[in-house]
């Protein structure tokens, strides 16, 4: 999971610094062996809501959720 939200700072175009900023996640922990939470996972999700959470779980699917996908969790 930790090299999946890798990719998707990489494809937001900032580092890891940004991203804990961004999140309220502690610095690093991307960086350790453990370290994520359920509560993590509630403060990725809050700030990048456009992430596929079975995507970021499993691997399967694509990065960004589609339109309709957004749409019936938003609506």
């Amino acid at each position: 999971m930790k090299e999946r939200i890798l990719q998707f700072i990489e494809y937001k175009g900032f580092n890891k610094r940004k991203f804990y900023e961004e999140t309220g996640l502690s610095n690093g922990i991307l960086d350790k062996k453990s370290g994520l939470t359920l509560g993590s996972f509630e403060k990725i999700f809050s700030k990048y809501p456009e992430i596929n959470i079975e995507w970021l779980l499993t691997g399967k699917g694509e990065m960004l959720k589609t339109s309709a996908q957004n749409i019936t969790q938003n609506g």
